[in-house]
């Protein structure tokens, strides 16, 4: 009929007469459409294989989004080998200098903070000159940055909670304008020398470095109370020449207040009070003939005050409480 197609499947018979709008469909035509669609199918699948391996290799996924933080902490691998401190001609100047004073093996361990200290003074401090060189210059800022590597002064700069400080250590400015410090001018040649080191309250935590008062000869002056300092009173302190006022109250140091003699013949004032110091009130502190105000009170100290503290003629405050 009109308008309909027929289709008319020829075997092996003989021809027949295919009307007008009827197809002709064989066997061959049936047997190839769903071959060449897979074929299609095949390739589309390969492509988008291939794209995808492509975008895989050049375009990487971006990175998890973390807070940006400031580090403060001076961590060592302990990997490290000496060797691997570039020692330049400058680094090599400046320790031989601070060899005048300090054991050399310290400044050659890499996770010192010695070895710290001297690596900022020569790699980073533009400030300090070598040529020509002042030793007292190289000590004294060797010594403040060696405060810096035994504690965690660096954190406590960038504090926003703590707005006390607000001139940071380590930077390349004179090391009078850091915080805390105040300096002495000599008209003598020698520059700006550190008389006043006051640190407290500033949640400092760490130890005092036993070369740190020995290379400032000038410092009278030593406030590292009400903080969370820990280890023991370094040597240091016990012979200083020219130390009148030592306060290190209120800090978590502890261990005897008599491994040595106390020879701080300029003493006046000593605040030791509200630390873990345990052992006797030592008989050396007799010898401190200036001494007006002392503080030993809420330590672990055991026995009782000895003859020579007590003739003490200008000790005018004393303080002992448990």
């Amino acid at each position: 009929p009109t308008g309909e197609t027929e289709a008319i499947f020829r075997g092996d018979g003989p021809p027949d007469v295919i009307p007008t709008g009827v197809v002709e469909w064989n066997r061959s035509s049936k047997n190839r459409a769903p071959s060449c669609f897979i074929s299609v199918l095949l390739l589309s699948l390969l492509i988008a294989g291939m794209v995808a391996l492509l975008e895989s290799n050049f375009i990487k996924p971006d990175p998890p989004k973390t807070d940006s933080t400031i580090s403060i902490t001076h961590n060592c691998d302990h990997l490290s080998e000496p060797g691997d401190i570039i020692k330049t001609q400058r680094y090599n100047i400046l320790k031989e200098v601070l060899e005048l004073k300090l054991d050399a093996s310290i400044l050659e361990d890499p996770c010192s903070p010695h070895a710290s200290a001297l690596k900022w003074l020569a790699d980073e401090d533009t400030l300090l000159k070598v040529a020509p060189i002042s030793h007292s210059d190289v000590h004294q800022r060797f010594a403040v940055a060696l405060w810096y590597y035994s504690t965690n002064m660096g954190e406590t700069d960038l504090s926003p909670d703590l707005n006390k400080v607000n001139e940071p250590w380590l930077t390349q400015e004179q090391e009078c304008l850091w915080h805390g410090i105040t300096c002495q001018y000599d008209g003598g040649g020698d520059g700006a020398l550190i008389t006043h080191i006051e640190l407290g309250g500033i949640e400092l935590s760490g130890s005092i470095p036993d070369e740190f008062v020995i290379l400032l000869p000038n410092l009278t002056h030593l406030d590292l109370s009400q903080n969370l300092l820990t280890g023991t009173i370094p040597k240091c302190l016990y012979s200083s020449s020219t130390l009148v006022n030592l306060n290190l109250g209120r800090n978590k140091l502890s261990g005897p207040i008599d491994a040595y003699k106390w020879t701080s013949w300029n003493m006046e004032k000593m605040a030791l009070d509200f630390n873990g110091f345990n052992g006797t009130i030592p008989t050396s502190i007799g010898s401190l003939s200036n001494i007006q105000m002392l503080d030993l009170s809420r330590n672990e100290l055991d026995g009782s005050i000895s003859e020579e503290i007590m003739n003490l003629a200008g000790l005018r405050e004393i303080d002992l409480k448990r």
